[in-house]
């Protein structure tokens, strides 16, 4: 179960992540989700069979694949290779939630 944040708690996690990067001397850079490479990502997760609906769907965390291959590895030339990197991460942070979800379970009463 997915709960939307308060403005309240949403300023207290930016002002501690902005307090932390200054601390780090970095500056927070936006990041922009590039909507080309999703489709590429998205059209070879199909490919592959990996599921994009239902319970086990690694559709909400292709994002985070994403982020990754256009942030951290940016230097390997070869396209195929930062796919399965894409792929890897989508499909291991959704085990990730599966796991905490099994782990934690929410009370369906509230």
């Amino acid at each position: 179960m997915t709960t939307t944040l308060d403005n309240k708690a949403l300023e207290s996690i930016h002002w501690a992540i902005a307090t932390f990067l200054q601390h780090c001397d970095l500056q927070y850079m936006p990041v922009t989700l590039n909507e080309e490479l999703y489709a590429e990502c998205r059209q070879d997760a199909i490919n592959h069979g990996l599921p994009m609906d239902g319970n086990y769907s690694i559709r909400l965390f292709l994002a985070v694949g994403i982020v990754i291959i256009s942030n951290a590895y940016t230097h390997l030339s070869d396209r195929s290779t930062r796919m399965w990197i894409c792929l890897y991460t989508a499909v291991v942070s959704t085990m990730d939630d599966i796991v905490d979800n099994i782990s934690k379970p929410h009370d369906k009463t509230k």
